[in-house]
């Protein structure tokens, strides 16, 4: 949107946006004219918006407007004419229009001037002013009665209209016509408003509102805009926009030839809550480019068409079930003369999905308004920069994806901005961008579009000539000089009429074509394995468009027959006989006739439907041969099977041993024992084995003699089973029977869990006891595992013969609960087991916070700050809402000898009070409180004093002094730690004296320094002025003092330290 509404009440309104584009040129000519009649060459555009507005009584809205023009002019905006019912104030820097609309109903008009130099525009913007919604007062107390329905209840309809598509291009000069889909009714009780923000569009609903139509006049540059379908009822909007490119034609071309879309099968089958993509293709040979869209389709499905790097795609996303098992959706496509539409069938599968919100990407309309970029062909580089909003209800993974209709470009994404980048786009015309977001169901699209304008120097051909597309089914091997027959499926999507031909090796392969069947004969290989090869099928319209097809084919040798037979030898008795199953299969024939060759004299043999029955004649000897069964296929290949053949003249009969005869078996178990079978003649037995319930199956090791019976888990228990063997040397039969015993069923252990505490404290120990017992008498083995807690892993469990050793975890933040499976298991074949789930609680334990001292001593020095860091550190809570505090030894405060300078769970500061307080290893304690208990730790604190002594600048030393005279003595004194600590030095003390005298000392003060003079000395001091560092000592002589000599003593210190300068003053008669 681009405007906002700050409610000054509890309501907002929705407002509708459209945008109004006015392109000024003074009185509708060519050229603008100023005021005195010269022409003007001054040209602007104003776009403003909403141009129409309605509000709630109170409420404000902002509109914005955007001014443009070539010639770099100054436009500004004034109030032409201030509204009746409102006020208006114009902030031309943010180019933002703001109407407060008063507290009483109405509606009219505000003008607003947009004035250059020479020329100037206004622009009527009408507004309308509601009542303030009041049906929060209206539903109270609305709601008495039996509470059945009728006025009380709500209308929950979502009212609105939908596209069959979110995005369509169109040519300047076409008029397109889009279906509408609504869920209600035209009946007047839903307000509905179209707004086209676009230039060059014009659009009206149609006769029978079904359908909404756009006509674009022609312009000079491809533009995007903005169709919205607004639908109101009860002060609910609802708002679904379509995009819309514009393209310019750029060129007139002569387009005889209208656009073919290519699409072999227009049917899509619809997941619900997914989305579907299908390629297709445009045929126009005399035009640049082609505009397309989605014009109908139901309103179970939102679509988005977008060329791509070879055809173009057509996304579907079905977001509610069809109405009916099958629906058409019409895709449209234009050169911007003639026009090609196609249906495509919508099905729906049955397979069920989760519902699902399709993830939304839009332009970031506070970096972005639109989607096209023009460029010039010089950039290179970074050739382009776009915004884009993406966002999905779900909150799931959505897979971000993006791309072009050519490979020259290379796109980085840095949200919420991708870049494009090519090395050189000087040949450009038309390429596109698209973002594609997948959640795994859903896949939306934003397609943006980059051009030059007119930058071709000759028509580029269009889109050429389709070639015929070939369906080829794979073909099955070919047996050599062998002849195979299939139909190629072919579309010519211009109906254009073609031909077919083979091209083959014509020494490999012959053909023969008949409409659309092929048909191909191999010739016999001269080689002798399979052949591999590759012939073309090739499909030429009447203008030469080729399609070839490689199809590949395997040429087989003839395979000789097989014969196989159930008997690897034919021992039979004189006057016997024997039965042989026998098959004779040849791969490429089929079952053939065997070829029997045999002594007749001894026996006579017969072969009908795969059995072979050999009988022998009553004999005086003993007879051996080899029984021969021949086959031979069409191609001559022959296969023989010899069978050693004894005839005997006596026979014994054949053995069966067992380990045992009787054995037990357990439902879902095996048993094995040993069984032998013996012929003394040495007669090849057969055998047989079977029971008499299906649920008992055997298995027999032929090299070991070892029968394995199994018992299926589903069989009861406390029963009995045979199985009977038999063994036949084809003239005696013997057979042994193997008893099985099913037992009686067993029962799973017993497992009780002793009463116990539920709750216990982190890192602490929990015991729970329990009681096994097994009415099998089998051991029990106790296991334990997650109890659906997902926890398990952090409990140290032990479990011991009657109860289970739980070391719960340290430090948990919160009551944690914990599930684990107690499972008793015995060690029967079976395996049975039965398990109780226990529950308990982990209680937090609140843990003091600890204090990461590097050390425990702090030495302060003077009055300076020291700083230590505390590195406070706390399991169970945040350092950050801790307290810190600083006591002394006893809990009292610290002495006030000390100040904290900062405090907090980073760092202590302190400071001495003063310079010069002296302590060592004074204790003080440092406590941090979390709320519930406390941590300290003991600080050892020592004052130091770091002084530099004053020092005497340039003074004299000595002096003559007339006696019965008063003179004066400069005295500088300086201190080092003025600049630093602030210490001032100051005169502290003058001591008079003779030079070996020790007469008595008077004191007097003066200028508030002490001053001792020996008595009789002869000089006093009159006066002492102290600067900040020069000092000034007045004196006074006796008369008759001359002669001698006096020592002056100036005793200085800068509150630490004293220092002395002696001066030396002889005196002297006049």
């Amino acid at each position: 949107m681009l405007y906002s509404v700050r409610n000054k009440y509890s309501l907002v309104y929705p407002i509708i946006c459209i945008i109004l584009l006015l392109i000024i040129s003074g009185c509708g000519s060519s050229d603008s004219t100023s005021t005195d009649g010269e022409v003007s060459n001054d040209t602007f555009a104003v776009q403003v918006s909403p141009a129409s507005i309605s509000l709630a009584a109170g409420q404000e809205i902002e509109l914005t407007y955007v001014v443009t023009n070539s010639d770099g002019i100054t436009v500004v905006a004034s109030i032409n004419t201030q509204p009746d019912l409102g006020e208006v104030t114009i902030d031309e820097g943010a180019q933002a229009i703001l109407f407060s609309a008063g507290d009483e109903v109405g509606s009219g008009q505000f003008e607003i001037i947009f004035s250059s130099n020479s020329i100037s525009e206004s622009i009527a913007v009408s507004y309308q002013i509601t009542a303030t919604n009041s049906s929060e007062d209206d539903n109270d107390g609305g709601n008495e009665g039996d509470g059945g329905e009728g006025d009380g209840e709500v209308d929950t309809t979502d009212y609105k209209i939908t596209w069959p598509t979110d995005y369509i291009t169109l040519f300047e000069d076409e008029v397109v016509t889009i279906n509408l889909n609504r869920n209600y009714e035209l009946n007047g009780d839903v307000l509905e408003n179209f707004y086209l923000n676009a230039a060059n569009l014009n659009g009206q609903l149609s006769q029978d509102s079904s359908q909404y139509l756009i006509s674009a006049d022609p312009a000079e540059e491809d533009t995007y805009g903005e169709l919205l379908a607004v639908s109101e009822i009860d002060g609910v909007v609802n708002e679904q926009p379509i995009q819309i490119i514009y393209y310019n034609k750029n060129r007139d071309l002569e387009t005889v030839e209208p656009p073919v879309i290519a699409l072999i099968e227009p049917v899509i089958e619809l997941n619900l809550y997914q989305s579907s993509t299908i390629n297709f293709d445009i045929y126009d040979p005399d035009s640049d480019r082609i505009s397309y869209r989605v014009i109908s389709a139901p309103s179970a499905v939102t679509t988005h068409v977008n060329k791509a790097l070879y055809g173009y795609e057509l996304t579907v996303s079905l977001n509610q079930n069809l109405e009916s098992d099958s629906e058409t959706l019409t895709l449209e496509v234009s050169d911007g003369h003639l026009t090609d539409q196609i249906d495509i069938l919508l099905t729906q599968s049955n397979t069920p999905a989760d519902e699902n919100d399709a993830p939304v990407l839009s332009i970031e309309e506070n970096v972005t308004l639109s989607l096209i970029k023009k460029l010039t062909g010089l950039e290179s580089d970074k050739i382009a920069q776009f915004a884009y909003v993406l966002t999905d209800n779900n909150k799931e993974f959505v897979d971000l994806t993006f791309s072009s209709t050519t490979d020259d470009f290379t796109i980085t994404n840095n949200p919420p901005y991708f870049s494009v980048f090519s090395d050189d786009v000087s040949e450009l015309q038309y390429e596109q961008v698209t973002i594609s977001a997948n959640d795994a169901g859903y896949e939306s699209k934003l397609t943006f579009h980059l051009y030059i304008k007119d930058n071709f120097t000759s028509f580029l051909g269009g889109n050429p000539n389709l070639a015929p597309l070939i369906e080829v089914p794979l073909l099955s091997p070919l047996l050599e000089s062998k002849t195979m027959s299939f139909d190629v499926v072919i579309e010519d999507f211009e109906d254009h009429p073609y031909s077919i031909a083979v091209v083959a090796d014509e020494s490999i392969l012959t053909s023969e074509i008949s409409g659309d069947q092929v048909t191909i004969t191999a010739t016999l290989l001269a080689q002798p394995d399979d052949l591999n090869t590759e012939f073309d099928i090739v499909v030429t319209d009447v203008f030469g468009s080729e399609r070839v097809e490689t199809v590949s084919l395997t040429i087989y040798k003839n395979t000789p027959p097989a014969i196989t037979a159930d008997a690897t030898a034919l021992d039979i008795v004189e006057t016997g006989q024997v039965q042989v199953a026998v098959s004779v299969e040849d791969v490429d024939e089929g079952s053939l006739e065997p070829q029997l060759i045999y002594d007749s004299s001894k026996m006579t043999a017969e072969y009908s439907d795969g059995l072979l029955t050999i009988e022998a004649f009553d004999l005086d000897e003993l007879f051996t041969d080899n029984f021969i069964i021949r086959a031979v296929d069409e191609f001559g290949a022959v296969s023989e099977l010899e069978l050693p053949l004894i005839i005997r003249t006596d026979n014994s009969a054949p053995q069966i041993t067992l380990s045992q005869s009787t054995i037990e078996i357990a439902p879902g178990q095996s048993e094995s024992l040993l069984v032998n079978y013996f012929d003394p003649d040495g007669t090849e037995l057969e055998i047989t084995r079977y029971t008499n319930n299906s649920l008992l199956t055997e298995s027999y090791d032929q090299n070991t003699g070892i029968l394995t019976l199994s018992l299926d888990a589903s069989a009861t228990f406390q029963q009995t089973m045979t199985l009977v063997t038999t063994a036949s040397d084809g003239f005696i039969t013997v057979s042994e029977t193997i008893t099985v015993i099913v037992p009686i069923a067993p029962s799973p252990p017993e497992l009780t869990i002793n009463a116990f505490v539920p709750e216990v404290d982190e890192d602490e120990t929990l015991i729970i006891n329990f009681i096994t017992d097994d009415q099998n008498g089998d051991n029990v083995i106790v296991s334990v595992q997650d109890g659906g807690t997902s926890n398990f892993l952090s409990l140290n469990v032990t479990v011991y013969d009657n109860y289970l050793q739980i070391v719960v975890p340290d430090n948990v933040t919160s009551i944690t609960n914990y599930a684990i499976e107690v499972i008793a298991t015995d060690d029967s074949t079976s395996n049975l087991s039965v398990s109780e789930t226990i529950q308990f609680n982990v209680m937090p334990v609140n843990d003091a916070p600890t204090l990461g001292l590097v050390s425990n001593s702090i030495e302060l020095t003077n009055d300076y700050i020291t700083r230590i860091n505390l590195n406070i550190s706390d399991v169970d809570n945040d350092a950050a809402d801790f307290t810190v505090e600083l006591l002394a030894d006893n809990g009292n405060a610290i002495p006030n000898t000390l100040e904290i300078a900062g405090l907090d769970v980073n760092s202590l500061q302190l400071k001495a009070a003063y310079k010069g307080i002296s302590m060592v290893n004074q204790p003080l304690k440092l406590r941090v409180f979390d709320g519930q208990t406390y941590a300290e730790e003991t600080l050892l604190v020592t004052a130091l004093l770091q002084n530099n002594a004053p020092v005497f600048g340039d003074s004299i030393d000595s002096a003559q002094v007339l006696e019965d005279y008063t003179d004066q003595f400069d005295i500088q004194i300086t201190d080092e730690d003025t600049p630093t600590d602030g210490d001032v030095a100051s005169i502290k003390e003058i001591n008079i004296g003779n030079v070996s005298g020790a007469n008595p000392v008077s004191t007097t003060v003066v200028d508030g320094i002490t001053v001792n003079t020996q008595i009789g000395v002869g000089v006093s001091v009159t006066q002492i002025e102290q600067f900040v560092s020069n000092n000034r000592i007045h004196i006074a002589t006796a008369a008759g003092t001359g002669g001698s000599t006096v020592l002056l003593s100036v005793i200085a210190t800068d509150g630490f330290v004293d220092i002395a300068h002696d001066i030396r003053l002889k005196i002297v008669a006049p």
